[in-house]
């Protein structure tokens, strides 16, 4: 419950300034910051190889030198990842967004930020030492909202992507190194230091990690190749209304994955190894209803303000209710297919989810291109939340299909 209530915290001071941010800037300037949130997102998961996940599975209950030990050992992969990956990083953003150098060198801490803070939040969720570190992540995001907020308020200028960019990368320069320092300080060590070694180090983490990792770029690109193809198809001024819309239904989204998928993670796991599938159905069944009606209650109330108001906030702010209810109902129906892969996962049937990711990924991408040429905007929701169908009915039937009880114990 620490976890959770940090994490809500720290994510909506987040969601303070990003939306924030996309609101009061121009909307081409929007468009951009829209864009490089993306880009920012999809590289920050790239950076971790999604080594995390198999850290947890293995290490979770264990003993803390071994799970410190395996933290070790993935930052040498995150550090090559890094190297590798930062300058793919900062040619797409250039060639989507047209910032320049000084922007380019903020965006590439900014990334390396993100990643930290996603590793630091998937690694306290089974280890309680490094709960400390979310401090420093509510620390940074809180930062960057007072900056931000101060100058919406104070400031006789309009505000400027460079100092929203300036203002979060400094934030997560000093988050990260503090990070840093406390990992160091609590880290246990029980082995003799190893002689760096590329094979062991690098590759064969590539290789162990490579199912998750195709897993969660499927699942990342599922979710934000429609920020991409709008940036790409759609005037900046379009793109900006988009991504007010996209980046308010998105956070809807982290929030379940805090204060449920998260949470109930774990116990899935556990159940796996001791229950029947049919066992693990009712655990999801309940937390899948419990979501459900707190995004359906949200967007009542965001009706009901419409309604109101006479509608003049939505004016104001270039808020579309139709459109946002149609990414409302793709986030959700991405949310029960999110559900029914977790017990997949549990009974370590990674291939399963990711070839139904890859058929509802291949099968939605011509399908946003298309729909975005010809409806604008509102295709390219219509496309989101056929691609997240076409992915819940697949999972769907996977389940379904499962044998009662895991019958050979795999290890990765």
């Amino acid at each position: 419950m620490y976890v959770v209530i940090v994490k809500f915290v720290e994510m909506g001071a987040r969601a303070g300034f990003t939306v924030g941010a996309a609101f009061a800037l121009a909307l081409a300037e929007a468009g951009q910051f829209g864009i490089l949130v993306t880009l920012i997102a999809l590289f920050a998961f790239a950076f971790g190889w999604e080594r995390h996940l198999d850290i947890l599975r293995r290490m979770v209950g264990g003993d803390p030198v071994e799970f410190d030990a395996a933290v070790a050992r993935a930052l040498h992969l995150w550090g090559f990842n890094y190297l590798a990956l930062l300058p793919l990083l900062l040619i797409a953003c250039w060639l989507w967004t047209g910032v320049g150098p000084a922007l380019l060198a903020m965006i590439a801490i900014i990334a390396v930020g993100e990643h930290i803070a996603n590793a630091s939040y998937q690694l306290s969720i089974v280890e309680p030492r490094y709960r400390r570190f979310l401090i420093w992540l509510v620390i940074r995001n809180m930062a960057v909202l007072l900056l931000i907020a101060s100058w919406i308020l104070f400031a006789r200028e309009p505000l400027t992507l460079r100092f929203v960019l300036a203002c979060w990368a400094g934030a997560s320069a000093v988050s990260s190194g503090m990070v840093a320092v406390q990992w160091l300080r609590i880290r246990r060590r029980g082995e003799a230091r190893r002689r760096f070694d590329w094979s062991y180090h690098v590759f064969d983490q590539h290789r162990l990690s490579l199912t998750h990792f195709g897993l969660g770029i499927l699942a990342v690109l599922t979710l934000q190749i429609d920020r991409l193809v709008v940036g790409a198809l759609l005037p900046l001024a379009d793109v900006g209304v988009y991504f007010r819309h996209v980046l308010l239904v998105s956070f809807t989204y982290q929030f379940v994955n805090i204060a449920s998928h998260n949470r109930i993670l774990p116990k899935v796991f556990l159940y796996a190894k001791t229950h029947p599938v049919a066992a693990v159905h009712p655990v999801v069944r309940r937390e899948l209803a419990r979501v459900g009606v707190v995004v359906l209650l949200g967007f009542a109330l965001l009706l009901a303000a419409d309604v109101v108001t006479e509608r003049r906030w939505t004016g104001m702010f270039s808020i579309s209710l139709s459109l946002a209810a149609i990414l409302v109902g793709a986030a959700l129906v991405r949310v029960a297919a999110d559900f029914k892969g977790l017990i997949l996962n549990s009974r370590m049937r990674e291939d399963l989810i990711f070839r139904q990711q890859a058929i509802a990924f291949v099968a939605g991408a011509p399908l946003l291109i298309g729909l975005t040429l010809s409806y604008g905007m509102v295709g390219s929701a219509a496309a989101s939340l056929a691609t997240a169908t076409i992915y819940f009915l697949l999972n769907l039937r996977a389940v379904s299909r499962l044998p009662e009880r895991m019958n050979d114990e795999v290890s990765v």
